[in-house]
């Protein structure tokens, strides 16, 4: 399907979903740099978030655009630097050790729900002071200098980005 579409044009209407699509790696580029013209802030998915209600909240990072987006991918280049993961890869490798021992002691576990997901849950989120409230809850910030996690989108004006382009 991507090989028709690439040869179809640089940008191409999927009719069945309504949307409209690009796949070359220039047209993408291009797309992903203009942020005044194409918003991330109104969802990256089918969904149009300024249209209808997600069934989920949306990502701070992948659909947020400047300034927020500039200011949440700061956070987490910090977060995510070398030096920073290597300070936590003794936790994780801890909790890793303890969470497939307790799995293989069941002697059969779901690999996604009980191992993946479980996992990243757990591990990432203690180690930069983002901790659950509760089995099924939202994370809850820990730590004061992690406040700035959730910043407030600035208002949309109709008609786009910001007013400035297009949805």
């Amino acid at each position: 399907m991507y090989e028709r579409l690439r040869q179809a044009g640089p940008v191409s209407f999927l009719s069945r979903v309504g949307v409209w699509v690009v796949v070359r790696p220039v047209e993408i580029r291009a797309v992903l740099w203009d942020y005044e013209t194409f918003c991330s802030s109104a969802g990256i998915g089918l969904t149009n978030l300024r249209r209808e209600a997600s069934w989920r909240t949306p990502s701070l990072l992948a659909e947020s655009d400047p300034p927020v987006h500039t200011h949440m991918r700061r956070i987490t280049t910090q977060v995510l630097s070398g030096r920073n993961l290597a300070r936590l890869r003794p936790e994780f490798e801890r909790r890793a050790e303890h969470l497939v021992t307790n799995l293989a002691s069941r002697g059969e576990f779901d690999g996604v729900a009980d191992l993946a997901k479980a996992y990243t849950l757990q591990a990432f989120p203690d180690a930069v002071g983002v901790g659950p409230r509760g089995p099924g809850e939202a994370h809850e910030v820990r730590e004061p200098g992690l406040q700035r996690l959730r910043p407030a989108q600035p208002p949309v004006r109709p008609g786009g980005c910001g007013g400035r382009g297009r949805d």
